[in-house]
């Protein structure tokens, strides 16, 4: 298939996981095994061992984490604006027209609070 936009949206995901675990979600000992992981098993759970992760956190990245590309977000606004909403709701975001972009702003909160 074609790489798009989503292609990005499934590599964020993947990054939205390991900063909430510590750990990449298809870790294995061979390359063969990880891209096995990424082609045909569904993201884990995040397990919180590291810090509390709500319920729309783990959401997020199973979206962005979806195997079929219409699963997941279809822009990486879609994504953005359901994240502004939840963090919105946390107060952590009050203004959404600040000059850094919009997803660089959000995963710096979500990351370092």
């Amino acid at each position: 298939e074609k790489l798009d936009e989503r292609t990005d949206i499934y590599a964020l995901g993947m990054l939205a996981f390991e900063l909430a675990e510590g750990k990449a979600p298809f870790a294995a000992e061979s390359d063969h095994e990880v891209m096995g992981g990424h082609l045909m098993k569904p993201i884990p759970r995040i397990s919180g061992k590291l810090c509390k992760v709500p319920e729309w956190y783990q959401w997020f990245v199973a979206v962005c984490g979806a195997k079929k590309r219409a699963e997941r977000y279809q822009s990486m606004h879609e994504g953005v604006v359901f994240l502004e909403r939840r963090l919105g709701e946390m107060g952590l975001v009050t203004e959404v027209s600040e000059p850094e972009p919009a997803w660089l702003r959000i995963l710096g909160k979500v990351a370092w609070g």
